[in-house]
C-alpha cells in the first residue's frame, strides 16, 4: 500500500485540533500549555486529590457519626509538645497583623469575587482570550483590562469538564452546578461574606443559574420544581444556603435561558459521534422554550426578585458562522443563542456587535464589547460593599406614626388629619377574615414575568405596554386579595435589604365609606409615604396649614400632593399596591383610571399594582398597561390544590376524619373548586358544621348554595356575558329549593314577573324601533336580543304577561310592526357564511356590502374560513376587506393546518403575516391528523417554517393514527425529520389502532424504524380493538414480529369485544396459536356484551363447546347488550334450560336501549319466571328508550 503523505496527515491533525479545541502542535514546540497543565500545588492539590489512605483522624471522624470516641496517640504527642514548645518561648512566630502586610490587608484586598464560568465544549484556558495571530488577550487578567476595573478583585475561573462530542463525561446540568457550589464552598475556607459577581458565558450562565438554584431553601421552591429536580442538592448541605445571599452582580454572556433554536445542529453531531464517546444529556435540554428551562428561569427570578441583585444580560447581533470552523465559511450560519433567549425582561438586556464564537473574547481595553461588559462589571464591584451591608443589617419595617410624629412633632395635627384608615390595620383585618394564606402558596408571582418587569424593568426593547402599571385580574374568589397581601408582607422584607425602594398599599373593600372613595386611596398612600420618609411632610404641610382639614376632601389637590411626593428623588422608586379597585364607586374608580392614563408618563418613578375584577369600565383604562388574569397562571391552579389540602388538613383533624372520607371531601373540593378559593373556603366553612358519616355530596352542595347566596359576590361575567357565580345564587333569589321539608320564606325575584319584564322590555325596544324607523342593530345589541327572546320571555312569564295598551298594535293578528323584516347578522350567521364551502366567498361579499355594520369578524369567524375546504377564497376576502379585524391566533393556524385543503389557507396566511404565524406543537398535531390534505400541509410547514416545527411523540402519534393520509404523512416526517422521530410504544399502539390505514402505517415502521418497534402487550391489545383493521394489522404483526407477539388474556378480551372485526381477528388468533388461547369467563362476557357478539360467541361455541361457560355475569352482559338479541337467542338455543334467568339479568334487559327486544325474547321464552320487581320497573322508567320496555311490561 503507497504510504500517505505527511502533508495530507497535517491537514488531517489540523482538522481534528480545529474540530475539538486542541492545539495544533506540528512541530513538538515548547508552549505554556504544558506549564498550565502541571498539578495544582499546596492546600489547594491536597484537596483536590484525595489522600489514597484513610489515617486515625478519619477513622475518629466516623465514629462519632455513630456516638463512638476514640483518641490518636500521635496527634496527643504533637499538641503536648506544641504546648511546652510556646510555655519554653520557643513556638512558632505570630504572623504579622500590620496594616501594609497582615491578614486583613489580603481580607480587604481580595474580599471581593469574580467568578467566571465557561460554556459548552470550551477549553478554561482559551475560553477567554482573544486571538490575533501570536497576540493573545486575556480580558480577565490582562492588567489594563478587567483588574484595572476591579483592582481588589479577585478574578477566578471555574474549570468543568463540558466536553459533549467525544469523550464526554456522562454529566448533566445538575451536577455541574452542584460541583460549581462545593468548589465554592471549599475555596471560601470558611468565609461566607466575601461577595460574588458571577460571569457566564453561553451554558455557564445556567451553570450559574443552577448554583442560585441548588443553594436556595426547598421549601420556597420544591413546589415549582419538576420531579426529576425536586430533591435538591441544597437540602443535603444546608451550609450552602449562604451562598445567594454573597451574590452582588450577574452578567451573562450569551446563556440561552430559555434553550436555542439551533439545538438540533449538537444533538446531530453527537449523534453522530456517538461511537467515539459523545453524550447528549445537557444538548437534549437545550431546545427552544424547553420546559425544564423555563421552570430554571422562573425559579431565578423568583430568587433575584427576593435578593435584588443586580442581572446584566448580554445577547449577541450576528450570526454565528460554524462552517468556518472547519474551513467552509458559509455553509452553518444562524443565530445560537436569540434575544429571546438570552435576555429575562425586566433586567438588564445589553446588545453586543459580535456573534456568539466571540461574546466572551475581546480585543483589548477600547473594544466596544469589552467597555459595555467591564462598565456593568464595574457598577456591581463598585456597590458590593454597602449590597452586603444592607442585606446584614436591613433596616427596620415601619408600620405605623411613631418615627414621623418623632421627627416632625409639628405635622401631628396635619397627620391626625390626614388619616382616615390604617392600611396595616385594613391588611391585618382581611387576613383574619379570610383565614390566612395557605403555606406555600402565593410564592410564585415572584419568579413570574410580569413581576419581574414591574419591579425593574423598562418599556423601550421589552415590550410595548408601559409596565409601570401592572393590572393583575380575575374573577370574584380567585386570590386577588390574598396575592395582594403576600406582596404586601414580602416586599417590605426585600427592600428592606436595598435602597432605594419603598412600598405603599391600599386595600379597597366597599362596606367601609373611607376605603371605597378615590380621597381614601390616596390620603392612606400618603400617609405610608409619610411614616417612611418623614421629610416629605414638607410636600403637605404648607398646604395644610392654608386650607386645613379640607385639603383632604380634594382629590385633585391629594393627586398633586401626590405627584409631589414621588417626584421627590430622596425617596427612590415608589412601589404602590391597590387591591380590589371594583370595590370604590363607580366614581371613584373613574376619577382614578383617568388619572393614571393621562399622567402615565409623570409616573416613572412610581410602580403601580392593581387587582380587580376584569370589569369593563376598568378594563378600558387599564388594558393598555401590563396586564394577565391570575388564573391564567398554571401555578394559579396547584394554589387551589394546596389551599384544599390545608384545609381538609385542619378539617380531618376537627372531625376525626378516616382516610376514605378525607381523600373523598379533597377529591369532591378540587373537581368543583373550579380555581375558587372562595368556594373551597365557604365549603370547608360549612362542612365543619358537619359528622363526617353526614358528609355526602348532596349535603356539601347544599350548604354551598345557602352560604354563597348571603353574600354579595353575586355574578361573573364571561364571554361579555353576565353570568350567576353559582346555581344556589338563583335558588336563594328565586326562593326555588329541592329540600321538601325546608321553609320557604317569600323570594326576593319572582321568576314569571322576571320574565314578564323582560318581555315588556323586549316588545316596547321592537315598537320604538318600529316608529323611529331606525336600522342600526349592530349599535343596539338589545334590539338583537329582543327580536330572539320577546317570545320565550312572555312564555315563560305565564299569567304575569299581560297585554297593555302601549303594546297592543304589536299585538294585532296582521301587524306590521311584530312582522317587519328583523334580518339580525349574529356572530353564528357570520361563521356559517365563513365555513360555506362552496358559496361562502359570495355570501360573505354580500353580507360586507349590505350590511357591513353588523359583521363583526370575530375569532371563531376567522376559524370557520381557515377551516373551510374553500377557504381561501373567503380568507382574501376577509384580509382585503376586513384586515384590521383579521387576528390570526393559535385556534386560526390549527383550523387551517386541520383543513382538508388547508394548504392554500396556510399559505396565505404566511406570505400575508409571515413571522406572526407561529408553529405551535398543537398546529403541527392538527396538520398530522389532517387525513385528507395532511401531507401537503406538513410539507408546507417543513419548507417555510422548519425551525418551528418539533416533531414531538404527540405529532407522531398524530400521524400513524391518521386513517387515510397516515402513511404520506409519515414517510415524510421520517424523510425530512428523521433524527426527531422518535418511536415510542404510544406511537406503536397508535399505529395499531387505525382503523384504516393501520397496516400501512405498521409496514412504514417496520421497514423503516423495525429496531425502535417493540411490540408490547398493550400494542397486541390495540390491535385485538381496532374494529376496521384488526385482521390485517394482527397478520402484520404475526408475520414479521412473531415472536414478540404474546396472547395474554386481555389480548382475547380486546379481540372477542371488537364490534366489527371481532370475529375475524378471533378466527386468527384461533387458527394461529390454537389452544394457547384461553377462553375464561372474562372473554365471553366480552363476546357476550359485544354488538356484533353473535359471530364472536358462534366462534367461540363451534370451537371450544362445552369448554364456554354460560355463567350469570355472561347473560347479564348479553341482555345489557344493544344487539343483545341474537346472542342471547344463540344462547337460549345452545344451552336451553342451562341459562338461569335471575332478577340480575332481567334488570339488565329493563336498562338496555334496545332492551325490548330481548325482554320480549324473555317473556316469551320463561313466561311466568320472569319475576318483574321493584328494581325492574325502576331500571326501565330510567331507560331513555324504556317507553317500549314500560309498555311491553304494562301489557304482559
Amino acid at each position: 500500500m503507497a504510504s500517505v503523505p505527511r502533508s495530507r496527515l497535517l491537514q488531517l491533525t489540523k482538522l481534528q485540533s480545529t474540530l475539538f479545541s486542541h492545539t495544533f502542535n506540528p512541530s513538538q514546540s515548547r508552549l505554556g500549555s504544558k506549564v498550565l497543565r502541571q498539578r495544582l500545588r499546596g492546600r489547594t492539590l491536597v484537596a483536590y486529590y484525595p489522600r489514597k489512605s484513610a489515617t486515625v483522624g478519619d477513622l475518629l471522624k466516623g465514629f462519632k457519626r455513630f456516638g463512638l470516641e476514640g483518641w490518636d496517640e500521635e496527634q496527643l504527642d504533637r499538641e503536648e509538645k506544641v504546648a511546652v514548645a510556646k510555655i519554653r518561648g520557643k513556638g512558632a512566630p505570630k504572623k504579622i497583623r500590620t496594616k501594609e502586610g497582615g491578614r486583613s490587608a489580603k481580607k480587604k484586598g481580595g474580599g471581593k469575587r469574580i467568578i467566571a464560568v465557561h460554556g459548552l465544549g470550551s477549553d478554561v484556558d482559551w475560553s477567554w482570550v482573544w486571538k490575533d495571530g501570536d497576540r493573545h488577550v486575556n480580558w480577565l487578567k490582562d492588567t489594563d483590562m478587567l483588574p484595572s476595573v476591579a483592582p481588589k478583585a479577585r478574578v477566578m475561573t471555574y474549570n468543568y469538564d463540558s466536553t459533549w462530542h467525544v469523550n464526554a463525561p456522562k454529566t448533566r446540568l445538575r451536577l455541574c452546578g452542584e460541583t460549581l457550589v462545593s468548589a465554592i464552598h471549599r475555596h471560601r475556607e470558611g468565609n461566607t461574606e466575601r461577595p460574588i459577581i458571577f460571569v457566564g458565558h453561553s451554558l455557564g450562565g445556567n451553570v450559574i443559574v443552577q448554583v442560585s438554584r441548588s443553594s436556595f431553601p426547598r421549601t420556597q421552591l420544591a413546589d415549582i420544581l419538576h420531579s426529576d429536580q425536586a430533591l435538591l442538592y441544597a437540602d443535603a448541605n444546608p451550609n450552602f444556603r449562604y451562598l445567594p445571599k454573597v451574590i452582588v452582580g450577574f452578567v451573562s454572556l450569551g446563556t440561552p435561558f430559555r434553550g436555542t433554536k439551533l439545538q438540533a445542529l449538537p444533538s446531530l453531531i453527537a449523534w453522530v459521534m456517538a461511537p467515539a464517546g459523545s453524550h447528549r444529556d445537557i444538548i437534549d435540554n437545550l431546545p427552544f422554550d424547553n420546559h425544564n428551562l423555563r421552570d430554571m428561569l422562573h425559579d431565578f427570578c423568583s430568587l433575584r426578585n427576593r435578593i435584588l441583585f443586580p442581572v446584566s444580560c448580554f445577547f449577541e447581533l450576528y450570526e454565528t458562522d460554524y462552517g468556518k470552523r472547519v474551513g467552509i465559511s458559509g455553509v452553518a450560519k444562524g443565530m445560537m443563542v436569540e434575544e429571546a433567549s438570552a435576555t429575562i425582561p425586566g433586567l438588564g438586556n445589553i446588545p453586543l456587535p459580535t456573534d456568539h464564537f466571540k461574546i466572551n473574547k475581546f480585543s483589548g481595553p477600547q473594544d466596544r464589547s469589552f467597555l459595555s461588559v467591564s462598565d456593568e462589571i464595574g457598577k456591581m464591584y463598585n456597590d458590593a460593599k454597602e449590597v452586603v451591608r444592607l442585606r446584614e443589617n436591613p433596616s427596620r419595617i415601619i408600620k405605623d406614626r411613631k418615627d414621623l410624629l418623632f421627627q416632625k412633632p409639628e405635622a401631628t395635627q396635619c397627620i391626625q388629619d390626614l388619616f382616615v384608615t390604617d392600611p396595616f390595620e385594613d391588611k391585618n383585618n382581611l387576613k383574619r377574615k379570610k383565614g390566612g394564606r395557605a403555606d406555600r402558596t402565593c410564592e410564585w408571582i415572584l419568579g413570574t414575568e410580569e413581576l419581574t418587569l414591574w419591579l425593574d424593568g423598562s418599556s423601550e426593547g421589552v415590550t410595548e405596554r408601559p409596565v409601570n402599571i401592572l393590572w393583575l385580574w380575575g374573577n370574584p374568589g380567585t386570590g386577588k386579595s390574598m396575592m395582594s397581601v403576600f406582596l404586601a408582607d414580602e416586599l417590605p422584607v426585600v427592600f428592606s435589604k436595598t435602597k432605594g425602594k419603598t412600598l405603599t398599599y391600599f386595600f379597597c373593600d366597599s362596606s367601609f365609606e373611607e376605603r371605597r372613595t378615590a380621597t381614601g386611596i390616596l390620603r392612606g398612600l400618603i400617609l405610608q409615604l409619610l411614616q417612611q420618609h418623614p421629610a416629605l411632610v414638607g410636600h403637605i404641610l404648607p398646604k395644610h396649614n392654608e386650607r386645613g382639614m379640607k385639603l383632604f376632601d380634594s382629590f385633585d389637590a391629594l393627586w398633586t400632593i401626590f405627584l409631589s411626593m414621588a417626584a421627590d428623588t430622596t425617596t427612590g422608586r415608589i412601589y404602590c399596591i391597590i387591591d380590589a379597585l371594583d370595590e370604590c364607586d363607580r366614581e371613584a374608580q373613574e376619577t382614578l383610571l383617568k388619572q393614571l392614563d393621562e399622567h402615565q408618563s409623570k409616573l416613572s418613578n412610581i410602580r403601580i399594582l392593581i387587582t380587580s375584577r376584569p370589569y369593563t369600565e376598568i378594563e378600558e383604562r387599564l388594558d393598555r398597561f401590563s396586564n394577565k388574569n391570575l388564573a391564567s397562571f398554571d401555578e394559579s391552579k396547584k394554589d387551589v390544590k394546596r389551599f384544599v389540602d390545608e384545609r381538609v388538613a385542619k378539617l380531618s383533624k376537627m372531625k376525626k376524619y378516616t382516610k376514605r372520607v378525607k381523600e373523598k371531601v379533597s377529591e369532591t373540593l378540587r373537581d368543583r373548586a373550579d380555581g375558587i378559593f372562595l368556594w373551597v373556603g365557604l365549603a370547608c366553612t360549612e362542612l365543619e358544621k358537619v359528622d363526617s358519616k353526614d358528609a355526602s355530596d348532596e349535603d356539601r352542595l347544599q350548604f354551598m348554595r345557602e352560604e354563597v347566596a348571603s353574600c354579595r359576590l353575586m355574578v361573573v361575567v364571561q364571554d361579555d356575558k353576565v353570568l350567576l357565580l353559582h346555581q344556589s345564587i338563583k335558588d336563594f333569589l328565586t326562593g326555588s329549593s329541592d329540600d321538601k321539608h325546608e321553609v320557604h320564606t317569600d323570594p326576593f325575584i319572582d321568576e314569571h314577573e322576571a320574565h314578564a319584564n323582560l318581555a315588556y322590555r323586549c316588545v316596547n325596544q321592537l315598537i320604538l324601533d318600529f316608529q323611529v324607523g331606525k336600522k342600526e342593530q349592530a349599535a343596539d345589541g338589545f334590539l338583537s336580543y329582543a327580536v330572539q327572546h320577546w317570545a320565550p320571555h312572555a312564555h315563560q312569564a305565564q299569567s304575569k304577561f299581560q297585554v297593555t295598551d302601549k303594546q297592543a298594535q304589536f299585538f294585532d293578528i296582521e301587524s306590521p310592526c311584530r312582522e317587519q323584516e328583523q334580518v339580525i347578522i349574529t356572530e353564528e350567521v357570520i361563521q356559517a357564511a365563513a365555513g360555506n364551502k362552496e358559496g361562502g366567498k359570495a355570501v360573505m361579499e354580500l353580507l360586507l356590502d349590505r350590511c357591513g355594520e353588523q359583521v363583526i369578524i370575530t375569532e371563531e369567524v376567522i376559524k370557520a374560513a381557515a377551516g373551510n375546504w374553500g377557504g381561501k377564497a373567503v380568507m382574501e376576502l376577509l384580509l382585503n376587506r376586513c384586515g384590521e379585524q383579521v387576528i390570526i391566533t393559535e385556534e386560526v393556524i390549527k383550523a387551517a393546518a386541520g383543513n382538508w385543503g388547508g394548504k392554500a389557507v396556510m399559505e396565505l396566511l404566511l406570505n400575508q403575516y409571515g413571522e406572526q404565524v407561529i408553529i405551535t406543537e398543537e398546529v403541527v398535531i392538527a396538520a398530522a391528523r389532517n387525513e385528507e390534505g395532511g401531507k401537503a400541509v406538513m410539507e408546507l410547514l417543513l419548507d417555510q417554517c422548519r425551525e418551528q416545527v418539533i416533531i414531538t411523540e404527540e405529532v407522531v402519534m398524530a400521524a400513524v393514527g391518521n386513517r387515510w393520509a397516515g402513511k404520506a404523512v409519515m414517510e415524510l416526517l421520517l424523510d425530512r425529520c428523521g433524527e426527531q422521530v422518535i418511536i415510542t410504544e404510544e406511537v406503536i399502539k397508535a399505529a395499531a389502532g387505525n382503523p384504516r390505514g393501520g397496516k400501512a402505517v405498521m409496514e412504514l415502521l417496520l421497514d423503516r424504524c423495525r429496531e425502535q418497534v417493540i411490540i408490547t402487550e398493550e400494542v397486541v391489545i390495540a390491535t385485538a380493538r381496532n374494529e376496521e383493521g384488526s385482521k390485517a394489522v394482527m397478520r402484520l404483526l404475526l408475520d414479521r414480529c412473531g415472536e414478540q407477539v404474546i396472547i395474554t388474556e386481555e389480548v382475547v378480551i380486546a379481540a372477542a369485544g371488537n364490534e366489527e372485526g371481532g370475529k375475524a381477528v378471533m378466527e386468527l388468533l384461533l387458527n394461529q396459536y390454537g389452544e394457547q388461547v384461553i377462553i375464561t369467563e372474562e372473554v365471553v362476557i366480552a363476546a357476550a356484551g359485544n354488538r356484533g357478539g353473535k359471530a364472536v360467541m358462534e366462534l367461540l361455541l363451534n370451537q371450544y363447546g362445552e369448554q364456554v361457560i354460560i355463567t350469570e355475569e355472561v347473560v347479564i352482559a348479553a341482555a345489557g347488550n344493544w344487539g343483545g338479541k341474537a346472542v342471547m337467542e344463540l344462547l337460549l338455543n345452545q344451552y336451553g334450560e342451562q341459562v338461569i334467568i335471575t332478577e340480575e339479568v332481567v334488570i339488565a334487559a329493563a336498562g338496555n336501549w334496545g332492551g325490548k327486544a330481548v325482554m320480549e325474547l324473555l317473556l316469551n321464552q320463561y313466561g311466568e319466571q320472569v319475576i318483574i320487581t321493584e328494581e325492574v320497573v325502576i331500571a326501565a322508567a330510567g331507560n331513555w328508550g324504556g317507553k317500549a320496555v314500560m309498555e311491553l311490561l304494562l301489557d304482559q
